[in-house]
């Protein structure tokens, strides 16, 4: 039968399930899901989750060391024979100025923490998701369903007008198992809270630091005085850490859409008192493309769409909303319980000279260790309060079913391919 719903037709019960119609039954398939368009003939197949989770890593920190040399005295004299006059030239006590040691940034591993899970529903009105249990039923009186018409057809009404209840900006979510339709609930937006987590850090050192040289002035012990220069360069480095410090922090996680890929259409009602089906409502469908029956048309419009509610007529047609989205997270920053130091190792070059215009003063080899207290500055590294961290991007669709949309027009309507609307022919 033409005028009528096809059998793979589902309209929508906005109430209880003890009230749906004599004749039509309940589609489970659409159970706690929302309709997903498709433009081929994959309906049927189901997808999306009503919670979801995602991910981000975060990385950095830099610091420096200061070090710095004590002055002090030889363990014992330095001597040296000169051989001018068998005279002792005695080495006099000297020390070091050390150079701060160079930065050292310290490369924290990434740590890659879910989100929480978080309920991402898009703004929702729950329904019973009806079929006709014969090929000859009209809509039912009560019964929901759409239209991308200016107004709704005679004893229709746009809904939040005509005393029904405003669904408006709203998507279709199927009741849950046995349950009623009409709860409403979800939001245009959503956030994750972080879950808590810091980094465990590469080990690092640092660069030497320049101990510079030292100049020490010898007399040697006859008529004669002599300038002996002894130069000693130390330099410094730091052994290599490994901290294991760093605080647990949150990142606070801006919020991002709920709405999947939509398309608007006029949500309208059956408010004739009596079962109806006029020219330009639209309709759910799990048939084939092919299988549209005659005076019904796969409206196409809709795409890899859901269907979003509107009451506003200059709103029918326009699309919105994506069926992946990310999360933009805030820079947050991370501490160090305590300082920490490094162990040094020294190294030591020397060279000798005399100063010019003063007798040359040959010294032999001879004992001359010394020691240094070299003083490294504890430190407590400052993390960088912006890292590199990014979350990812998921598809953010709530539970869903695909299906197919189609279109009532009746031969009383068309006029060789095209439309009659308001007298005119449209094609």
């Amino acid at each position: 039968m033409a005028h009528a719903v096809p059998t793979d037709g589902r309209v929508f019960w906005i109430n209880t399930a003890a009230s749906i119609p004599s004749g039509w039954s309940r589609d489970t398939d659409f159970d706690d899901v929302y309709l997903q368009g498709v433009t081929d003939d994959s309906r049927g197949t189901g997808g999306g989750a009503h919670i979801h989770t995602q991910n981000h890593a975060l990385i950095g920190v830099a610091h420096t060391h200061s070090v710095s040399g004590a002055s002090v005295t030889p363990g014992f004299t330095m001597t040296r024979k000169s051989n001018i006059f068998g005279s002792t030239v005695s080495a006099l006590t000297h020390g070091h100025n050390a150079s701060t040691s160079a930065s050292t940034t310290i490369t924290y591993a990434d740590d890659s923490t879910s989100l929480s899970s978080f309920e991402a529903d898009p703004p929702f009105v729950r329904a019973i998701i009806i079929k006709p249990d014969t090929g000859d039923k009209l809509i039912p009186d009560g019964a929901f369903c759409f239209t991308d018409q200016a107004e709704a057809p005679t004893g229709f009404d746009i809904t939040g007008s005509g005393g029904t209840t405003d669904y408006s900006e709203k998507f279709i979510l199927g009741a849950l198992a046995a349950g009623d339709g009409g709860g409403t609930g979800g939001s245009t937006t959503h956030t994750h809270d972080d879950i808590s987590h810091d980094h465990p850090d590469n080990l690092h050192g640092h660069v030497f630091a320049n101990a510079g040289l030292a100049t020490s002035s010898s007399k040697v012990q006859s008529a004669v005085t002599a300038n002996v220069l002894e130069r000693i360069h130390h330099e410094v480095s730091l052994y290599s850490e490994t901290l294991s410090d760093v605080s647990t922090e949150d990142v606070v996680v801006d919020a991002g859409s709920s709405e999947p890929a939509y398309m608007n259409l006029l949500g309208i009602e059956n408010t004739s008192g009596a079962d109806a089906l006029p020219a330009g409502v639209i309709v759910g469908y799990t048939g084939t493309i092919a299988s549209v029956p005659d005076q019904w048309e796969h409206y196409a419009r809709i795409g890899a769409r859901q269907v979003r509610i509107v009451k506003n007529a200059n709103e029918v047609g326009h699309t919105g909303g994506s069926n992946t989205h990310d999360h933009n997270l805030q820079a947050h920053q991370h501490t160090h319980a305590g300082s920490h130091d490094h162990v040094e190792a020294e190294e030591e070059f020397e060279a000798s000279a005399s100063e010019i215009g003063t007798p040359t003063v040959t010294l032999p080899d001879t004992t001359k260790s010394h020691t240094h207290v070299w003083t490294i500055g504890s430190t407590q590294p400052t993390c960088q309060s912006t890292g590199a961290f990014s979350c990812d991007s998921a598809d953010g669709r709530a539970a869903y079913q695909e299906l197919i949309f189609i279109k009532y027009e009746p031969y009383s309507t068309r006029i060789r391919g095209g439309l009659i609307k308001g007298g005119a022919v449209a094609a």
